[in-house]
């Protein structure tokens, strides 16, 4: 499924995809709308194995939410999803304001639990 199905939250502006992701697993659509959620998480991009959220873009053309955490000014998440086992684990998150950390944590599983049923 490229799409979900009741709206296309890949808006090229704040949620994106990596250009060699063909074919998206619903999982990734439903963190990533889960994730815009949070008005600080500007950038929003999925990848094949992974989807990473963070308040700055990179500056190498890419377009890639810098998930750093020897950086003092950002908030961002680094999630690897592998849809076969059902598995979502936080690679990386940061956050130098402090709550996000936490709110970025109760949307992921908020949503993983309610909507995919990945978590019991």
């Amino acid at each position: 499924m490229t799409n979900s199905s009741k709206k296309n939250i890949i808006d090229g502006d704040r949620v994106f995809k990596a250009t060699n992701v063909k074919k998206i697993h619903p999982v990734f659509l439903e963190l990533a709308e889960s994730l815009s959620g949070i008005d600080i998480l500007r950038f929003i991009k999925i990848y094949n194995d992974r989807l990473s959220a963070s308040n700055l873009l990179s500056d190498n053309g890419k377009k890639e939410p810098i998930v750093e955490t020897s950086r003092t000014d950002l908030v961002g998440v680094k999630l690897l999803i592998d849809p076969a086992f059902k598995t979502v684990q936080f690679f990386s998150i940061v956050s130098f304001k402090k709550g996000n950390g936490r709110k970025i944590v109760a949307a992921v599983v908020e949503r993983l639990h309610r909507k995919t049923g990945y978590w019991q």
